[in-house]
């Protein structure tokens, strides 16, 4: 029987150590995973064969640009970090990261007047632990 479905309003992002929490808008995960390498070697014969691939998970994240606390003042390129991703109150996702991209802010529109904004991409150094919590 379904619980219901789970709302991102609760989403958020801790970064470990320097300890951080922006306010954010949304991270996203890119499983880049490669299932198989497939080849063909003197050894198979003119056949081909598979091996098991590589895991590699990417991601972004977007949140509210604070002068008074600006991200780059707690992340930089090429910085490795441990994040938690939290997809509702009590239960995230554990992922050693590191910092690729960083821009603070991305745009301003005067015209409209809405919130200066920063966004990240990362890759992992490390294996994520998924689905942690109570």
């Amino acid at each position: 029987m379904a619980t219901g479905a789970v709302s991102g309003q609760y989403g958020r992002l801790v970064i470990a150590s320097p300890s951080y929490t922006p306010e954010l808008i949304k991270w996203a995960f890119d499983d880049d995973s490669v299932v198989e390498h497939v080849f063909a070697s003197t050894e198979t014969d003119g056949g081909k064969t598979r091996v098991a691939g590589t895991k590699d998970l990417t991601g972004t994240a977007e949140g509210i640009f604070d002068p008074a606390n600006p991200i780059h003042n707690s992340l930089t390129k090429g910085q490795h970090v441990t994040a938690w991703f939290y997809y509702d109150t009590n239960n995230y996702h554990i992922v050693p990261i590191q910092i690729n991209s960083l821009v603070a802010p991305t745009e301003m529109d005067r015209d409209e007047g809405a919130e200066l904004r920063w966004t990240i991409s990362w890759g992992q150094t490390a294996n994520p632990t998924y689905n942690q919590g109570p």
